[in-house]
């Protein structure tokens, strides 16, 4: 997963207050400091990998991983990835039930942190530090139930002084160990 495309795979959260409850988690393509892509949940969540989206480009299959299994994800470093830029890391975090029947909201994620990534792990490809690749890979916990969840991978850049929230979020389908 590659979290860029156009319209872009990650979405910047309101600068007013993006960690209450209200603050949408995922991008709806409408709100926020830069919309990104409609990461809404589909109604069923299998209708978003049925061959070709609202745009009609053709679709992929939904990320399927195993409990205790492996799973790797992508950002961009946005210019951010340099030395003098704070290393904060990208939080992952799950729906905390299988199969939501809505979208969880930002305090969902926050209170089902998975684990935390280096923002910094990027592959350095010159000078144009906006489009290195970064990412990480984490194992899916036991504690993750099998099913549909929705992950959501978030990091802060420019520190304290702008507190600026960027998020991606996909579609996961959890099989058993």
């Amino acid at each position: 997963m590659l979290a860029s495309d156009d319209p872009n795979r990650h979405y910047q959260q309101t600068h007013k207050n993006p960690d209450a409850d209200h603050a949408l988690a995922c991008s709806n393509g409408n709100v926020g400091e830069e919309p990104g892509a409609d990461e809404t949940m589909a109604k069923p969540v299998t209708a978003a990998y049925n061959g070709k989206d609202q745009r009609g480009r053709k679709t992929g299959v939904i990320t399927t991983a195993k409990v205790g299994g492996e799973l790797c994800i992508r950002w961009p470093a946005k210019n951010h990835a340099v030395p003098d830029e704070i290393n904060n890391p990208v939080t992952i975090a799950f729906s905390k039930d299988a199969n939501p029947t809505k979208d969880p909201t930002q305090q969902d994620f926050l209170k089902n942190i998975i684990t935390n990534l280096n923002f910094k792990n990027c592959t350095d490809k010159g000078k144009d530090t906006d489009i290195w690749p970064c990412g990480g890979c984490f194992k899916i916990p036991e504690s993750v139930k099998p099913g549909y969840h929705v992950m959501q991978w978030r990091w802060m850049l420019n520190g304290d002084s702008g507190k600026e929230h960027y998020t991606s979020c996909a579609d996961i389908k959890v099989l058993a160990k």
